[in-house]
């Protein structure tokens, strides 16, 4: 009974000849596949099954990555980092038409930069030099866990 309620309310909804717009969102309107605008906050009109709406949240969102473990080559001491980062999406239509899950992409592309650097500075600048020009706006990277570990080999 409630997959029918879901499955009627998804239906009624399509049949809706407006849509609003709230003030920390922006909307991506794709007009039969082809056109492509991005909608401000207020009251907007659609045309129903003609008209995709995609609702993107502008705020801050705040994420962390999972860890990575970095070993220091010929000791056996190994570091395990994961990071923090804050990141805001600027331009959705430029964003939506690069990525087609921009926070995991932001996610997934500091990890890697997070193996490869050892420094939350160098880690931001890299990741802004790639996400700024498609819409995606880094606040911030902060490294979480940062700590070195021995490892030890138990032979049977």
């Amino acid at each position: 009974m409630d997959q029918l309620i879901a499955w009627l309310s998804r239906l009624f909804s399509s049949w809706k000849c407006w849509i609003v717009v709230a003030p920390w969102d922006v909307v991506v309107r794709i007009r039969l596949g082809k056109l492509a605008f991005s909608l401000r906050p207020g009251l907007h009109f659609r045309l129903p099954f003609v008209d995709e709406m995609t609702i993107v949240n502008t705020r801050l969102r705040i994420e962390s990555t999972p860890p990575v473990t970095k070993n220091n080559g010929h000791t056996s001491k190994s570091r395990v980092i994961s990071a923090v980062v804050g990141f805001r999406i600027v331009d959705p239509l430029k964003a939506m038409l690069k990525y087609s899950a921009p926070g995991a992409a932001v996610l997934a592309y500091v990890q890697a930069l997070v193996s490869q650097f050892h420094q939350a500075e160098a880690c931001l600048t890299n990741a802004r030099r790639e996400f700024e020009p498609n819409g995606i706006a880094l606040e911030y990277i902060y490294f979480r866990e940062d700590v070195e570990v021995r490892t030890y080999r138990l032979l049977q």
